[in-house]
């Protein structure tokens, strides 16, 4: 066992994983899921929450960040990403997160009890002894109320890339260098989709994966595919193996996974009358439809009674706040009963004919990335379209299709928008500094928003950043746009032409897109 271990830990020491906030996994979302399926969690702006497998800190500081009431606690076997991490903590100066580097088998008998267990990346990723004590954590150090966030590869999904990592590991197995490993694990794959038959089994898999193996990142893909460890699970398996712990089933925290009116009709309806009454065997068949490769698994505390099951009621719902970009995809909008599409083509798209859902719409889009409750909902569909007191019901009714078709998220409490651009448009410091220090080790372009996602950054825009302060204006931009010539180029979603070949006017240009970039990464304040 120690063999593995230490193989592990090598492993990462030599090929960190990119350290990112994953949303699903915020104790905020997970807090509110919890509130919808009828489980009162801990308030996580005061919460204790552990993170099993915590890398370099990428998805607890910007949590500890939020919450400076809260208390953090990251546990990850790499030495050298815990180090990476603890410099950041101590250079953002949070006092309220530890990162500790420590194997997790180890931690089975730790005293302390947590509200929060989060474990992202890593029940699939090691062997079964760790996979044990990951469980009996949660067992006995989660609180009376408290929830465990544990995510992991699942089948069906996973037979076919199991082919590919199989691959991969036989042509890599000879090489120590963990670049060469990736280059002949890759190597592989391109050998393979040239020499297979073409209306093969191998050569369909060979094609769907292949794309991901070439173009991955290179930690994303050694992981993933070369580790020692990988382990995948059916999701009644994994659900075994936590009953065996006194844990039970709460919700996934891809909330929409859950739901089998997602389906055509005519596979809903056999799976509902079969299945209705079992949620996790309705799943499992519902994974098995769906080839499902990855699980976000939310688990309670076995026997601890909740006041809702699995249909969205009334009151949860009224106690939540949402937020949904959803504009009129056909023109202006019009409040009688014709269908209009709104969403984003690129995304979710709702058809609506009913004009509360289509004054719900609206509202809910001026506001974001704000939120909005049910009741300034209401209010603001009654000024807006002088509906009759029937408003909340029809107003309920929209709000559950969001949830069941994972439009938009939502908060138990509200979540403040982001400012339009000003003159001169402030960022929060601790965002700006965060960006400054990765910018200084080298380890990425990326900060993060209140929502607890990940905003990617290219050098010019990191540099940008720093100027956000409230203090300074287009002009200073300007300046360091203009500095950064041939240095990796302007922010913008495009590949930009060099700084020195461009106009004022189109440096402002990019300048302001990029400023409506960070609106909708709910950046500005």
């Amino acid at each position: 066992m120690q063999a593995n271990t230490d193989l592990t830990r090598q492993a990462y020491d030599n090929q960190p994983y990119l350290s990112l906030p994953f949303p699903h996994c915020a104790p905020e979302r997970i807090a509110a899921i919890a509130h919808l399926f009828g489980l009162s969690t801990p308030d996580p702006a005061t919460a204790r929450v552990l993170e099993l497998g915590c890398a370099a800190g990428g998805n607890l500081i910007p949590y500890a960040a939020r919450n400076r009431g809260a208390t953090a606690l990251g546990v990850d076997l790499s030495g050298r990403q815990v180090a990476d991490g603890q410099r950041m903590v101590q250079a953002l100066g949070l006092d309220n997160i530890q990162l500790k580097q420590g194997d997790i088998a180890r931690l089975a008998d730790s005293p302390g009890t947590f509200d929060y267990v989060i474990c992202h990346g890593v029940y699939s990723w090691v062997p079964a002894h760790v996979r044990d004590a990951i469980m009996h954590i949660c067992e006995r150090q989660l609180s009376s109320n408290g929830v465990a966030y544990i995510s992991y590869n699942t089948y069906p999904g996973w037979k076919a890339k199991e082919v590919i990592r199989d691959a991969m590991l036989f042509r890599s197995v000879r090489q120590q260098d963990p670049q060469l490993r990736l280059q002949a694990g890759r190597s592989m794959i391109d050998f393979l989709g040239r020499s297979v038959a073409p209306d093969s089994v191998i050569a369909r898999i060979v094609g769907q994966y292949a794309p991901t193996v070439r173009d991955g990142r290179d930690d994303y893909v050694a992981h993933e595919f070369l580790e020692p460890n990988n382990l995948p699970c059916y999701f009644h398996d994994f659900l075994a193996h936590a009953a065996d712990h006194g844990l039970a089933y709460l919700a996934d925290a891809e909330v929409a996974t859950m739901f089998a009116t997602n389906l055509p009709p005519d596979v809903a309806e056999p799976l509902l009358k079969e299945y209705g009454g079992d949620q996790r065997q309705l799943e499992q068949c519902m994974d098995f439809i769906g080839n499902r490769e990855f699980r976000q698994t939310l688990l309670f505390r076995e026997g601890l009674k909740r006041s809702a099951g699995y249909r969205l009621d009334d009151q949860r719902l009224r106690g939540l706040h949402y937020t949904a970009d959803l504009p009129c995809l056909d023109g202006a909008v019009s409040y009688d009963t014709r269908p209009q599409r709104f969403g984003s083509m690129s995304a979710h798209v709702a058809t609506l004919a009913t004009p509360v859902f289509k004054a719900a719409a609206v509202l809910l889009t001026e506001a974001w990335p704000g939120t909005l409750s049910v009741k300034a909902m209401a209010a603001g569909i009654q000024d807006r379209i002088g509906a009759p007191e029937q408003v909340e019901p029809q107003l309920l009714q929209f709000l559950a299709m969001l949830v069941r078709r994972g439009i938009g998220t939502f908060r138990l409490q509200p979540v403040a928008g982001s400012r339009k651009a000003s003159p001169r448009p402030l960022v929060p410091a601790i965002t700006r500094r965060h960006a400054a220090l990765l910018a200084a080790s080298g380890n990425g372009g990326h900060v993060f928003n209140d929502w607890h996602e990940p905003i990617m950054l290219d050098a010019a825009s990191m540099e940008i950043l720093a100027l956000l302060d409230g203090a300074h204006g287009i002009d200073d931009m300007l300046a360091v746009l203009r500095q950064a010539a041939g240095t990796g180029g302007l922010p913008g979603p495009a590949a930009p032409a060099p700084a020195a070949a461009a106009s004022d006017a189109e440096l402002r240009r990019r300048i302001d897109d990029f400023l409506v970039r960070l609106e909708d990464m709910k950046l500005l304040q």
